[in-house]
């Protein structure tokens, strides 16, 4: 299943997921994408790899479709309702982060049965108890690139503690200065190279 985190600071907020695939217990990829930029809307996903896959196709379908046929950008509100119903058609659970009306870069947690929680931190997947943990104790006032650590750390955590998570972590942020959004790679998630 893999982990998923968001981080909301005062300052922006970073989306981050591990890469690897795992079905009954055995590694069948370690570069899966769990974490994606939709233009300005970052999302990040957790569940079986196809419905991962199909999820990344129906939203950002849908956001395409969706600013075509608007001239001002998607709010938080729209994006989570669009991330919501793909969450549940795709059986996953998923992180967003967008603008509210304010500008400001929020974080959303959307479950496979629709249910929204709000941030300031997601964590989602099998590791998502041991990436809470790294959270709770982390200074949550930092800045965006402070938010793009905090939540690389969280994933790479899960990732010594639970057997679903590992590979590389990406990472995704989006900044309140109005500077956009900036997607990274990072470096493997687990200590033993694998």
């Amino acid at each position: 299943m893999g982990t998923v985190v968001a981080v909301e600071t005062d300052d922006g907020a970073a989306l981050a997921g591990d890469s690897l695939a795992t079905h009954d217990g055995t590694v069948t990829s370690k570069h899966v994408d769990r974490v994606f930029d939709f233009e300005g809307v970052g999302a990040a996903a957790t569940g079986d790899r196809a419905g991962v896959d199909e999820f990344e196709r129906e939203l950002g379908a849908t956001l395409r479709s969706e600013r075509l046929d608007r001239d001002d950008p998607l709010g938080l509100d729209r994006v989570v309702a669009l991330a919501r119903e793909a969450a549940e058609m795709t059986e996953v659970e998923a992180a967003v982060v967008a603008r509210d009306a304010d500008g400001v870069a929020r974080v959303r947690g959307v479950g496979a049965t629709g249910a929204v929680t709000e941030g300031p931190v997601v964590a989602l997947g099998t590791g998502a108890a041991v990436a809470l943990g790294v959270i709770e104790d982390a200074d949550t006032r930092a800045d965006a690139d402070g938010a793009a650590a905090l939540a690389r750390d969280a994933v790479e955590a899960a990732a010594v503690r639970d057997a679903e998570t590992g590979g590389e972590v990406e990472v995704w942020t989006l900044s309140n200065d109005g500077a956009g959004a900036d997607a990274s790679d990072a470096g493997d998630a687990n200590d033993d190279g694998s």
